[in-house]
């Protein structure tokens, strides 16, 4: 995630190294995800700021933000839909905000108010016209896969784990998958690691669309 957040901000902030601004709540979850955008960022050469939000911080978040200093080249909210609209006003205007497939859940009118949002999925949930999407049949109402997004994801996993099974039972060395998931890679003879670069997505409006600006390297 943290690689993906770079990605527009190389030629912008060459003179200097790339700022964040990491939001987060309470929650183990939160908590965690906040912290692996901040490891990730910092590991990349950035600067990283945490702001943990409560019920009773959050009315002052705007003013906390504006005396922390300079602004961030990028925001990241490691929280839900609802604490995520909770604090976008308070975010400064012009700069990139990105979440997690978490915080782009909601009704049409709550995702209406994060437009601009960016994050990472999978193919399989945000571009069924994808050439390898297309090759799979969709799972039917009461089957396995067709429980909403999560079960997709799993699904779509499932699809291309067997992909990356044949490959290498069939010997192949180095693989390269256009899968469900992303954009899969794995050295068979040297590192066993699978690496993905799954899509961006983004809010437009109120709807989830595919990024239309695609996603360079590896992203996880």
């Amino acid at each position: 995630m943290a690689r993906a957040a770079l990605r527009d901000l190389r030629t912008a902030t060459l003179n200097r190294r790339p700022r964040a601004w990491v939001l987060h709540t309470t929650t183990p979850l939160s908590r965690r995800t906040a912290q692996g955008f901040y490891e990730g960022f910092v590991a990349l050469a950035g600067e990283a700021t945490s702001f943990e939000i409560t019920g009773t911080t959050v009315g002052g978040l705007g003013e906390r933000l504006r005396d922390s200093g300079s602004l961030p080249d990028v925001i990241f909210i490691a929280m839900d839909n609802v604490g995520a609209r909770q604090v976008r006003s308070a975010l400064p205007e012009g700069v990139p905000v990105w979440g997690t497939a978490l915080t782009a859940t909601g009704t049409r009118r709550e995702l209406a108010e994060l437009s601009g949002l960016r994050f990472l999925e999978m193919p399989w949930i945000i571009k069924r016209d994808h050439a390898a999407v297309m090759s799979y049949p969709r799972p039917t109402a009461g089957s396995p896969g067709a429980g909403g997004d999560d079960e997709a994801r799993l699904y779509a996993f499932g699809i291309d784990a067997v992909r990356l099974v044949l490959a290498l039972a069939d010997g192949q060395g180095a693989i390269r998958l256009d899968g469900v998931t992303g954009q899969l890679s794995v050295d068979a003879r040297g590192d066993p690691r699978v690496r993905m670069a799954p899509m961006v997505a983004l809010i437009a409006e109120d709807e989830v669309v595919a990024d239309p600006v695609p996603l360079d390297g590896a992203a996880r």
